[in-house]
């Protein structure tokens, strides 16, 4: 779902998320913020993930250079 996305994309949905969720908050819907907060999280792992597997593919180009 979240392939076609790149580094930027990604950061702008979390911080998105995360705006989402406080504003939630302050109109007391607190399961959405909650909900909100959870996605954020989320897309914020895929992104770490991503770069941690591109950081793996840069230092095996490099060992192998």
């Amino acid at each position: 779902m979240l392939d076609g996305l790149d580094e930027e994309e990604l950061y702008h949905i979390v911080n998105g998320m995360l705006d989402l969720s406080e504003i939630s908050l302050r109109d007391g819907k607190i399961i959405d913020a909650k909900k909100q907060e959870i996605i954020a999280r989320k897309v914020s792992d895929i992104k770490v993930a991503r770069q941690v597997e591109q950081a793996k593919q840069i230092l095996n180009k490099e060992v192998m250079a």
